[in-house]
């Protein structure tokens, strides 16, 4: 398994640079989305890591009804 991914992806690499460094340090990350769903669960807790940068459609087959979305893609990209 690479370290890497296998597109070059400056917000990708950012991310997982930033979980590494987390990982190496044992640091507590709280990965968000939108941030909608805070109210649920305890408190959060960790450093706040946002996806929105990873945003984007990655696939989409509509005579299968499928839809890959990256991790912070907003619903509102999907419409249409």
């Amino acid at each position: 398994m690479s370290d890497s991914p296998a597109v070059d992806d400056p917000a990708l690499d950012a991310l997982i640079e930033r979980v590494q460094q987390a990982r190496a340090e044992r640091r507590t990350l709280c990965i968000r989305g939108g941030n909608t769903k805070a109210f649920y669960g305890g408190e959060p807790r960790g450093e706040p890591l946002a996806m929105g940068a990873l945003c984007g459609i990655s696939s989409y087959d509509p005579t299968e009804l499928v839809v890959t979305a990256r991790a912070g893609t907003l619903l509102a990209a999907c419409d249409g």
